[in-house]
Order: C-alpha cells, then structure tokens, then sequence
C-alpha cells in the first residue's frame, strides 16, 4: 500500500536526514560571510563537535556542492582546508 504524497510527513522525514553539524557548518558560513576551516567552524561552536566530525561533514557538503574548497594551509605537519558558500549561480540559482 503506498501513501499519498500529501499524506506522507516529509518534514518529519527531512529532519531525520538532515544532520545538525551540516545545518550548522552552512549557518555559520553565512553568518561569517567568509571561507572557514574545521578547526575554526568547531572553535565557533565552542568546540563541542570535534574538528574531525566537522571536518568529516565538511567534506561531505564539498561532495555534495554546497561548499567549495577555498583553499589549503599547511600547518604543523597537518593540512588546513578552508571551505566557503558557493554563491548562487554556481548552485543554479542565479537571480
């Protein structure tokens, strides 16, 4: 039996989906209008989530085309990548 698309609770479903780091990595990018790294972006949030988690879901909306990488720093061994919103017409949604 299938369910009407009326019927059916998307919203209680795409808040399943969609995951509060994501949400949260996406708000502050706006906010900050600037290119973030995972260290700073877990700094903002008081580091409560962990630069790997963050950096992990970074990643993933790079993967997805809701960030681009913006560019890399080398620092202590490690390699910082800086991640920053696509301006509208690379997601095709030019105005």
């Amino acid at each position: 039996m299938s369910i009407p698309n009326d019927s059916y609770p998307w919203d209680h479903c795409v808040a399943l989906f969609v995951h509060p780091i994501k949400v949260a990595i996406l708000e502050s990018m706006a906010w900050l209008e600037m290119p973030l790294s995972a260290k700073t972006v877990d700094e903002i949030f008081d580091r409560r989530f962990g630069v790997s988690l963050v950096s992990y879901h970074m990643k993933v909306l790079s993967d997805m085309g809701l960030v681009q990488e913006s560019g890399q720093r080398h620092v202590r061994g490690a390699v910082q990548t800086f991640y920053r919103l696509p301006v509208a017409a690379d997601l095709g949604q030019a105005n």
